[in-house]
C-alpha cells in the first residue's frame, strides 16, 4: 500500500499499526472520528503539512525495518493469485477445458438439450 495524501487513516493504521504513534507525535489522536478521513484532509483539519507527515510516517516505517516496497510487491502477488480464475468455471457453466458442466459430470456421450425436461 502506497502512503499518499489520499490514503484513509483507517487503512494506514490497520496496515501499519506502528504509525498510530507517529500520528500522536503530531498531536493527532486516532479515534473513530479520524479513521474515515484521508491523510490530506486530516492534516488540513489540524493545520499540518501533509508532506511532512508523510515523510515522518515513511521514516518511522524505515526505522521499524518495514520495507513498504517489499510489502507492495507481496500485495501485488497476492492480488494476482486471487485473480487467477483458470480453474474456476465461468458464469456460463463452462469449465476451462471447454466442456460444459453437464458434459464434465455426465461424460461426452450424454447430450441434454435446453428444452429437455428433468422428470
Amino acid at each position: 500500500m502506497q502512503i499518499d495524501t489520499q490514503l484513509r487513516i483507517r487503512s494506514l493504521v490497520r496496515t501499519y499499526p506502528v504509525l498510530e504513534e507517529v500520528l500522536g507525535w503530531h498531536d493527532i489522536e486516532v479515534d473513530e472520528s479520524v479513521l474515515p478521513m484521508r491523510l490530506e484532509s486530516l492534516c488540513d483539519s489540524v493545520g499540518l503539512d501533509v508532506d511532512e507527515v508523510i515523510h515522518d510516517l515513511l521514516a518511522a516505517l524505515k526505522e521499524a525495518g518495514i520495507d513498504i516496497n517489499e510489502m507492495e510487491e507481496q500485495e501485488e502477488e497476492e492480488e494476482e493469485e486471487d485473480d487467477d480464475t483458470s480453474e474456476v468455471p465461468n458464469h456460463n457453466g463452462d469449465d476451462p477445458s471447454g466442456l460444459t458442466t453437464f458434459q464434465s459430470i455426465l461424460g461426452d456421450d450424454v447430450y441434454i438439450a435446453e428444452d429437455d425436461d428433468w422428470d
